[in-house]
């Protein structure tokens, strides 16, 4: 009888047990890249090209969005490669409307651009995994800074 009650209570136990686990893993994980994204943008919009990493082959020299790239991964606490990060800047015309900028652009001086991170996290356990679409959590982060004005 002891053996039933303890198999019925462990099963509570551990579901109950893995979803604090895997809800406060999911909280820490859209913190960190909501605090990356904010990084990111606020070092990006001040222009510290300094921060940008070598350049990619076909894109020479330093510009805002290597420096936006390699201030949130260097922020995001190894997160980065985890949530399948998709990038995505737009800016906001004099109407007000939404403009897509160029690939591999975060605005010029003066502008203001909206940085956001499309993420996709896998789940830690199984057990909690069943409440998320393909067991995976996706959310998206986002920054809007204005460019400060420089050459």
């Amino acid at each position: 009888m002891a053996l039933i009650e303890f198999a019925l209570s462990a099963v509570v136990f551990l579901t109950v047990l893995c979803a604090i686990l895997d809800f406060g893993y999911l909280f820490y994980v859209n913190l960190t890249m909501q605090h990356a994204v904010r990084e990111g943008a606020r070092v990006t919009s001040v222009g510290r090209q300094d921060l940008s990493p070598t350049p990619i082959p076909g894109n020479p020299g330093h510009n805002r969005y290597d420096t936006l790239i390699a201030e949130m991964q260097n922020q995001s606490m190894g997160l980065w490669t985890q949530v399948s990060p998709v990038v995505t800047v737009r800016s906001i015309d004099a109407g007000g409307a939404f403009v897509g900028l160029p690939a591999n652009s975060a605005g010029s001086g003066s502008q203001i651009v909206i940085i956001s991170v499309d993420c996709t996290l896998p789940m830690l356990t199984g057990i909690t995994s069943v409440f998320f679409a393909n067991g995976k959590y996706v959310f998206r982060v986002s920054a809007t800074v204005r460019n400060e004005a420089f050459t």
